[in-house]
């Protein structure tokens, strides 16, 4: 397996602010190295030739913390901040929704069009897998680096800026902070429960047939994951990056619908979902719309070629405006007490 090395868009987002949470966000000083009241994370006094310049709490427990560190006199104007945070329910999207809060986070800092080169960074140890997601915005003369890691019941999230002079430490600092506050430790300590329960959108009970074709999607894809994907790596979140786990999981649905329609009423022949789902498989463009859908951040085997620009054109003609992603379900993997 390899992930999709990278992809430039334009993200530029200008709502509210991401959380609800009323706590009045509080810095604070501490001497020495801090260790997280939780995950007994250690925050070192000193990293590197950083100095660590600030702890912020967001909460009155201080589970959700940040760490910024400075380098003084730094021609690079190389500055960091790591975030460890509680993840929340352990659903398939998780670590999408984490990473695209994160970015818009920036967008709305920065009130214009931000530029986003981004990619899947996976990060292995002691037979631990953790797939982060990672993104480089260039904003004037400042490039930052973001990257989100889903490790169990925590997000891990580390953000790098620099200027232009210093655009080639930002990977190698980077490497540094995975040693140093590194996921898998977090995994090891704080795991969900590799398993699935699948939970169904109510709009989708009032269709048989509909339903009856999501329910067989979402089996099928809980069944590659089960048959694929290592118990250890499961351990950081459910496993929805792959690419054949997505494919599989909607050429089942169709194959489920068109043996099983007749058994139903004619009303629900028509549905918009599976018919422009099997629409897209009968065109050859399956993987190509996956990658699409989801923002090209999908991990894929190495003998999977794209046309993407055929199917560009084929997606103009014949299915300009559908969502593949409509939220019929969602799978969930248990948190331990």
């Amino acid at each position: 397996m390899k992930n999709l090395l990278y992809l430039f868009f334009i993200l530029f987002l200008v709502s509210c602010s991401q959380s609800t949470n009323l706590f009045q966000t509080k810095s604070f000083k501490f001497s020495g190295n801090y260790g997280h009241v939780i995950t007994k994370t250690e925050f070192p006094e000193f990293f590197d030739d950083y100095s660590r310049t600030q702890l912020t709490t967001f909460d009155k427990r201080f589970s959700n913390i940040a760490a910024s560190y400075e380098k003084q006199n730094d021609l690079n104007d190389t500055k960091f901040t790591v975030y460890l945070y509680p993840a929340g329910s352990a659903h398939n999207d998780r670590l999408r929704e984490e990473y695209f809060n994160s970015l818009q986070s920036i967008s709305n800092v920065a009130d214009r069009e931000i530029r986003v080169t981004q990619n899947i960074l996976p990060f292995e140890k002691d037979d631990y897998r953790v797939n982060g997601l990672t993104a480089k915005i260039k904003l004037d003369s400042t490039t930052t680096s973001l990257t989100v890691f889903e490790c169990g019941q925590w997000f891990l999230k580390y953000r790098i800026s620099t200027n232009t002079n210093g655009l080639n430490n930002l990977d190698s600092l980077r490497e540094k902070l995975l040693k140093v506050f590194c996921p898998i430790e977090l995994v090891k300590n704080f795991p969900v429960v590799p398993k699935t329960s699948i939970h169904i959108a109510p709009a989708v009970l009032a269709d048989s047939l509909l339903l009856g074709a999501i329910m067989g999607q979402a089996l099928e894809e809980s069944k590659w994951v089960y048959e694929n994907i290592d118990s250890l790596e499961w351990s950081s979140g459910y496993p929805s990056m792959y690419l054949e786990s997505h494919s599989n999981a909607l050429k089942y649905m169709i194959e489920w619908y068109d043996s099983n329609r007749t058994e139903f009423s004619p009303k629900y022949w028509n549905n918009e979902y599976i018919l422009s789902i099997k629409k897209i498989i009968n065109s050859g463009f399956l993987n190509e719309y996956l990658m699409d859908e989801y923002a090209a951040l999908l991990i894929y085997s190495d003998d999977i070629q794209f046309n993407f620009d055929k199917y560009e054109e084929w997606k103009h003609n014949h299915l300009p405006n559908f969502n593949l992603r409509k939220g019929y379900f969602y799978l969930m993997c248990p948190v331990p007490e």
